[in-house]
């Protein structure tokens, strides 16, 4: 009980006439009876001092609504910082999920785009082949090429995938056939000598079967 004007638990009738609704938390309600004084009647005269706004905005369900100057002074800072417009969405040429995995690609690799475009041009530089497979593995179809190539609004506002391709086709339009060709030169000599392993295993086969007399 705040007083014979603050009830605890007061009716939504209590709350009309200007009384505060407290929350429920197990009050006693005292009734009040105007021929006998009670102690909050008495509670300004001694050193105690009750606080009833405090106990509202404590207690009350307009708690939310009373506001301490240093609450208000902290909402009015966070309101302006909060007026700041939000970040522009970015723009999904490719497929969400294909753009998501194709930057995650871009982001486990140990050189720049720049770096990737002058290796590109010079025809060398990207000499490793977890490199080149990664690239390879990330090469936009014809449609999405045309599709990226022929994007004209704010480049600022693509998504990490969809801004390296953009940047990397303006600048080297066959990037992926050089890139291929490049996978391709340092396999080369590996494939070859797969090859030669295997022809070995026929020939070595085909005398076995022969001097057997099988054939």
């Amino acid at each position: 009980m705040l007083g014979n004007s603050k009830q605890p638990g007061e009716s939504s009738s209590g709350a009309e006439n200007g009384q505060v609704k407290m929350k429920p938390l197990h009050w006693d309600k005292v009734n009040t009876n105007a021929d006998h004084s009670m102690v909050w009647d008495k509670i300004d005269g001694g050193s105690f001092r009750f606080d009833g706004d405090m106990m509202e905005h404590l207690f009350g369900y307009v708690a939310t609504n009373k506001k301490s100057p240093q609450s208000n002074s902290n909402s009015v800072d966070r309101s302006s910082h909060n007026s700041n417009p939000p970040p522009p969405a970015q723009i999904f040429i490719l497929d969400p999920r294909r753009s998501q995995n194709i930057a995650i690609v871009l982001k486990s690799l140990a050189i720049s785009r720049k770096g990737i475009v002058e290796a590109l041009i010079d025809g060398h530089g990207l000499d490793t082949h977890d490199t080149l497979e990664k690239l390879a593995r990330i090469a936009p179809t014809k449609e999405e090429q045309t599709q990226i190539l022929e994007f004209e609004g704010d480049l600022k506002r693509l998504t990490a995938a969809e801004s390296f391709l953009y940047h990397l086709l303006k600048a080297v339009p066959s990037a992926f056939t050089r890139l291929n060709a490049m996978l391709f030169r340092l396999n080369y000599d590996m494939e070859i000598l797969y090859l030669k392993e295997s022809i070995q295993t026929l020939n070595w086969v085909a005398r076995s079967l022969k001097h057997e007399g099988s054939l």
